[in-house]
């Protein structure tokens, strides 16, 4: 690999790793947001609209972000993956607490995951 070459690979993995750490703000400030939206989603379920409010504002968002932390290239999410795994096991929580009709506790594994999450 020549020199030109090695620079702009290292160019890109430090912009990948901001972008990671961006990401990890987002993803700890979604899942937050989303805990609090989810209790009235949840209430609002057999409601005219329920279920499209509830895809629109709380499983689409978080949809997009799983999207861009796939985006990310393998060694820059492996660093990450505590926040990977949090968003992941939120976004199950989420949808199996709308379709059984009440809040859902916080696996352990959530809870750590999201607080390494949020250390970062």
């Amino acid at each position: 690999m020549t020199q030109v070459g090695a620079a702009e690979q290292a160019k890109t993995q430090a912009g990948a790793v901001a972008q990671a750490k961006v990401l990890a703000k987002e993803t700890s400030n979604l899942m937050s947001l989303h805990s609090m939206m989810l209790v009235t989603a949840v209430r609002q379920r057999d409601t005219k609209g329920g279920t499209e409010d509830f895809h629109r504002f709380i499983s689409g968002p978080q949809t997009n972000l799983q999207f861009r932390w796939t985006n990310l290239p393998r060694e820059v999410r492996v660093e990450y993956i505590d926040c990977i795994a949090a968003l992941n096991e939120f976004v199950n929580r989420s949808n199996d607490s709308f379709k059984a009709g009440v809040i859902l506790p916080e696996s352990r594994d959530l809870k750590k995951n999201t607080a390494d999450c949020s250390k970062r």
